[in-house]
């Protein structure tokens, strides 16, 4: 188990670079403000699936939407 981080760092570079190659096929056809908000369109998903799983498999409570949260 101590190496599954190696695992772990191997594919998400893999998968990083999968991300940059893709992007750069997207600045091609769309200005590089089109390309990033195209990825930033479609990781929201995960960012809410990660978010969903430390809620529900972390034992950590979601943080009230406040001012200085929100600000």
């Amino acid at each position: 188990m101590p190496e599954l981080w190696i695992t772990l760092t191997i594919f998400a570079a893999f998968f990083q670079n999968l991300r940059s190659a893709l992007q750069k096929h997207l600045k091609s056809r769309l200005s590089t403000a089109g390309a990033a908000y195209v990825r930033f369109f479609f990781a929201w998903p995960f960012a809410l699936l990660y978010l969903w799983a430390v809620w529900q498999f972390g034992g950590h409570d979601l943080p009230a939407p406040s001012v200085p949260f929100l600000l």
